[in-house]
């Protein structure tokens, strides 16, 4: 072995250092050529839980350049990708960062080979860093990857990121995704559903009111969290499609997941022109069970983020109601949105048969002139405009 061979040896060893690793890396990359073969057998060495010493034989390899290091990268890519299934599960997820480094490192080199091997990974398993490294090149078979790795959890921020770098182009494939439900014995498993309903997120920022269409027919869809993507992607297009979707928004009110519940909240308070239409009948409805329940205080919080002249009404009748819980969510909403009204509204609830709607009604009294000059000082809702990327 010449002495230059040595050396590049010697300098490789030392990555597997976790502490001298990092600083040996700049040893190893000014070694040139002479280091590759040193490198190539390190990164095609076993999987360890610490992958830190093959990942930097990745990148020392893309540092360093030229067709011997592409060739090494090419070998190790498909190497990486044939180890996932003959892994124990707790050895996975250090291969799959070893993955990532080398097609990061491949896509770094821009070999013209590397798109068909990565692509020839990602038809069998969806993984984050093989399709960023495919979109890097602009491939198109990367749109069609990344659309069916929405329903991966692992690879679903991925692959909505991927999308959209595409844009428009990514509009079919997503269209098509948000229709199809995967069916997995008699039901849809919950990646599926989630990336469905990412897919509807995506549509309505990609593809603006030219996704009216498949939007209104997600609506009906069997997944909760697919109709409450649509109905908010919707609601952003414009205050005619946020009408549409406001029916969906209110259910959603009722649901037991508090960030669900909190967004169609937002929405209906900020996007919907006059919801307090929409929400009239789930107000008047006398069911006592906990859905119920918790949708008529979310309602009531909405009309709380509305102009005065817009709710105050139908806040005032609210406070007359024979329910107590529903007049304490009342004081809130009206100590929320405040002005002469609303005061007036809580003078009479200050002297409520309710102790607590009492102990409210006079709190939010305490602070009236502070909720007058300030919660009533500027605009409430905020029309968006329709979006096109």
């Amino acid at each position: 072995m010449s002495e230059s061979a040595r050396d590049a040896e010697d300098a490789v060893a030392r990555l597997r250092s976790l502490e001298d690793g990092p600083r040996a890396f700049f040893a190893v990359w000014a070694l040139g050529a002479t280091a590759v073969p040193a490198l190539s057998a390190l990164l095609s060495g076993p999987t360890e839980s610490v992958d830190q010493p093959r990942r930097l034989a990745a990148e020392g390899l893309a540092a360093i350049g030229g067709p011997a290091s592409a060739d090494a990268l090419l070998s190790a890519l498909q190497d990486s990708a044939a180890r996932h299934s003959r892994l124990p599960p707790v050895l996975r997820e250090a291969e799959a960062g070893v993955l990532t480094s080398i097609a990061s490192a491949l896509a770094n080199l821009r070999d013209h080979r590397a798109p068909d091997a990565l692509s020839a990974i990602l038809v069998n398993r969806c993984h984050s860093g093989c399709l960023a490294a495919l979109a890097s090149f602009r491939d198109p078979r990367a749109v069609g990857f990344a659309a069916r790795c929405l329903r991966d959890g692992a690879a679903s921020d991925q692959a909505a990121e991927v999308l959209r770098l595409y844009g428009l182009t990514s509009v079919p494939a997503l269209t098509g995704t948000l229709a199809s439900p995967r069916i997995v014995h008699g039901a849809e498993p919950p990646t599926s559903a989630a990336g469905r309903a990412l897919a509807a997120t995506l549509l309505g920022e990609l593809a603006g009111r030219e996704a009216e269409r498949p939007l209104v027919a997600a609506l009906g869809d069997e997944s909760p969290g697919v109709r409450l993507a649509a109905s908010l992607a919707l609601a952003r297009l414009g205050p005619d499609l946020a009408s549409r979707a406001a029916p969906e928004l209110a259910r959603v009110l009722g649901d037991d997941d508090p960030l669900r519940a909190h967004e169609a909240e937002d929405a209906l308070a900020r996007l919907v022109p006059s919801p307090h239409e929409v929400l009239s009948s789930l107000l008047a409805d006398p069911a006592v069970d906990t859905a119920g329940s918790r949708g008529r205080r979310r309602a009531i919080a909405v009309l709380g983020r509305l102009a005065p002249g817009e709710a105050g009404p139908v806040l005032a009748d609210l406070a007359l109601n024979a329910d107590p819980e529903v007049r304490f969510a009342v004081t809130t909403a009206l100590a929320h949105m405040g002005g002469e009204a609303a005061e007036a509204a809580l003078a009479k609830l200050a002297d409520d048969t309710d102790d607590d709607v009492r102990r409210r009604a006079r709190a939010a009294l305490a602070g009236a002139p502070a909720l007058r000059t300030v919660r009533a000082s500027g605009p409430r809702r905020r029309t968006v405009a329709p979006s096109r990327s």
